[in-house]
């Protein structure tokens, strides 16, 4: 049994996984979710520190009033494999399968600049 932090004991003596089900449940895509399921402790601080500086950052627009929003959007995990090969090519219906992530991209890089100060999310 692994009882070092983070370790499988932990974890379960935690119910991290239901903590990441819990989260994965307000996600906008099957990939979002299953990047969620996956999450693991970050054990560098510098990558924990400025995560926490972004989540505080979402905060902040949360109790300015404001929010993200985000649109549903297609798991674009097996497009992008078949792409993968060099000389792949995906038909136009295909392609427009990008358009809600470009879209949402935009809106929420929008969303984001509209508050100058939040300098881990710009």
């Amino acid at each position: 049994m692994n009882n070092k932090p983070g370790g499988l004991f932990s974890l379960n003596l935690l119910e991290f996984n239901k903590l990441l089900g819990l989260i994965a449940d307000f996600v906008h895509s099957e990939s979002s979710r299953d990047f969620v399921l996956a999450m693991r402790p970050m054990a560098d601080r510098s990558a924990i520190e400025k995560r926490l500086g972004q989540v505080g950052e979402m905060i902040r627009i949360y109790d300015e009033g404001g929010s993200l929003a985000l649109h549903h959007f297609s798991d674009l995990g097996p497009l992008l494999e078949r792409v993968a090969p060099e000389g792949a090519v995906l038909e136009g219906i295909e392609l427009a399968e990008f358009i809600p992530v470009l879209d949402n991209i935009r809106d929420v890089q929008a969303q984001i600049r509209e508050y100058e100060k939040l300098l881990l999310l710009n």
